[in-house]
């Protein structure tokens, strides 16, 4: 009979990772030359139209290059339930604030922290990723990430916090896919059955 003992070891909390570009004004640098760019391609009868989309589709290929050096793969592992919880009591939500009343918490304080918490590796955009040993402690401290939050933008702040509330909310089922299990079965090669009488 299996018990705790013999299943502790192979309990592993879920890791999961999100890009996120560290550039704003490349952001924003983008989207005016695709909005020009889309200006641009309704005059694409004259010379002038079709050197203009050209030269703001150089801009763009040189943005989107800035924009992936730019970029930051932050790895979250989940916190174990108490952790989680522990984080969660020390934050109680303010009253009068509906959004703290959804996630339970001061979400004023609580995304910072939370980010602190589970985010235990900061790679390059562009790096494979690299699996995370279940050991491996946070590598932003309460105050980096405070700092952090404070200077990027309310959408990259959501796009981190998202990644480790989802990652903490969320269960670990098995996958269940019938596509694959078809797809697999289909591309397996069948046993030959032995001809009769051989």
């Amino acid at each position: 009979m299996t018990g705790w003992d013999d299943l502790k070891a192979s309990a592993v909390r879920p890791v999961a990772s999100v890009p996120v570009c560290l550039r704003g004004d490349l952001a924003a640098a983008y989207a005016d030359a695709e909005r020009r760019l889309a200006a641009a391609a309704q005059d694409d009868n004259s010379m002038a139209g079709g050197t203009e989309a050209l030269a703001l589709a150089e801009q763009m290929a040189a943005l989107r290059e800035e924009m992936a050096s730019a970029t930051r793969r932050f790895v979250f592992r989940a916190l174990s339930r108490r952790v989680y919880r522990g984080l969660v009591d020390a934050h109680p939500p303010r009253p009068g604030h509906p959004e703290d009343t959804t996630y339970g918490a001061d979400m004023n304080a609580f995304p910072a922290a939370l980010i602190a918490a589970c985010c235990v590796a900061i790679t390059p955009g562009d790096a494979p990723e690299a699996a995370v040993p279940d050991d491996a402690p946070p590598v932003l401290t309460p105050g980096d990430a405070d700092e952090m939050v404070n200077q990027l933008t309310d959408g990259q702040v959501h796009t981190l916090f998202s990644a480790a509330f989802r990652l903490n909310r969320s269960g670990v089922d098995l996958p269940k896919s019938g596509s694959v299990s078809e797809l697999v079965a289909r591309h397996t090669p069948r046993s030959s059955r032995p001809e009769p009488g051989g």
